[in-house]
């Protein structure tokens, strides 16, 4: 074992406190929103792995992109959706992109899987108000989904 002095010890500790305090920043948000969520009671994560009744279809999206993380949030849906509830879980992955940047973003991707019948359009949103989309199961003959 090599020696260390007490002020290289101090410095270690330190950096892995301020990392811990990092993470527990990450978990709040994530509590935040999803105590939000529970609250407006419009948006559902399952609990348990949901089998895709639509085969991905590879894109240019990186699941580490803001894109791809919004093509995932959606797809892995439970429940009625809006823009603001995706853009709330995108900003804990991504919290230096702004919401106009993810909320354009989604009105691409939200467009491109309604068109492949992925996503359906639930409720028509008018001026401030979104679109409320529901994701699509579908369920093949004689098969469960």
């Amino acid at each position: 074992m090599s020696d260390i002095t007490i002020s290289q010890f101090r410095q270690e500790v330190t950096k892995k406190l301020l990392a811990a305090k990092e993470e527990v920043r990450k978990f709040e948000g994530i509590l935040s929103i999803i105590d939000s969520m529970m609250a407006g009671g419009e948006f559902v994560v399952p609990s348990t792995p949901v089998k895709q009744s639509v085969p991905e279809i590879k894109g240019h999206d990186d699941k580490d992109s803001v894109g791809g993380s919004i093509t995932e949030t959606i797809r892995s849906a439970d429940g009625d959706f809006t823009v603001q509830t995706v853009a709330r879980i995108v900003r804990v992955k991504f919290p230096s992109v702004s919401y106009a940047e993810i909320s354009k973003k989604f009105a691409a991707k939200a467009y491109r899987l309604e068109h492949r019948g992925e996503i359906e359009i639930v409720e028509k949103g008018y001026g401030r108000t979104p679109h409320t989309y529901r994701r699509v199961i579908k369920q093949e003959e004689g098969k469960e989904v």
